[in-house]
């Protein structure tokens, strides 16, 4: 039986061989396709990646510029804010130019702070006990805001009754780190709105903070104290 296998197979060697390296030079091109194929597809994966990152970057910037842009025209016009909001809506059309932002809130704190007693109203004269107290009555001091104007929502949503605006200045929440500076910053992940049926739309608040003229200008003036409230000397040339 072996004898008779031998010779079958000395008999179509070439043939044995032949398969043998068809199947080996099938597998190597087939392997070779399939790295091929993976690299074309990490690839593509890389260049959605960045194309996406880019469109994300893109409105990430215009909804800081349009932001920054309201927050200038509520605190300079010396109009009324219902007003100017309301024209400034309108402008903008945010539900053309800015689809991806569901409306626009303006909050107002409720509680309001006393100028701390003996205390000058002017920044130049001021002592390093005055900025001790000017500093401690700003991290003492609780806000909690209201929520007093509204654009109108996108395809029928709705606002939240409640967005927990509130804490305070040496809080380590998102809203409060923002409230001391002046830059634009997020949310967590979380339900901002309500679509035309009620049910929770989940996404990022983005938040920025307003403040009279001359609270703004203090703030501008004195990044330590806007940003982390740490007691030290007002610098040289705010006068």
């Amino acid at each position: 039986m072996a004898f008779g296998f031998h010779r079958h197979f000395r008999h179509r060697q070439a043939a044995w061989w032949t398969l043998v390296v068809g199947l080996v030079a099938t597998a190597a091109f087939g392997w070779h396709l399939h790295r091929e194929a993976v690299a074309m597809d990490r690839q593509r994966l890389a260049l959605r990646v960045a194309e996406v990152t880019s469109q994300l970057d893109a409105r990430l910037e215009k909804t800081e510029m349009l932001l920054h842009n309201l927050r200038d025209y509520l605190m300079w016009s010396g109009e009324n804010r219902n007003d100017v909001f309301a024209r400034w809506c309108y402008e903008n059309g945010l539900s053309i130019n800015c689809p991806w932002l569901h409306g626009i809130l303006v909050a107002t704190n409720r509680n309001s702070a006393s100028w701390p007693e003996g205390v000058p109203r002017s920044p130049s004269a001021w002592t390093t006990n005055d900025w001790e107290k000017i500093t401690k009555t700003a991290i003492e001091h609780r806000i909690a805001c209201d929520i007093v104007l509204k654009s109108n929502g996108t395809n029928a949503t709705q606002f939240l009754t409640d967005y927990d605006l509130q804490g305070f200045l040496r809080s380590k929440t998102r809203f409060s780190q923002r409230v001391g500076n002046s830059r634009l910053g997020m949310s967590e992940h979380r339900i901002v709105m309500l679509d035309a049926r009620s049910n929770p739309l989940t996404g990022t608040s983005f938040l920025v903070p307003l403040y009279r003229p001359e609270a703004a200008w203090r703030l501008m003036c004195w990044p330590a104290f806007a940003q982390t409230g740490v007691s030290a000397p007002p610098p040289a040339g705010c006068t």
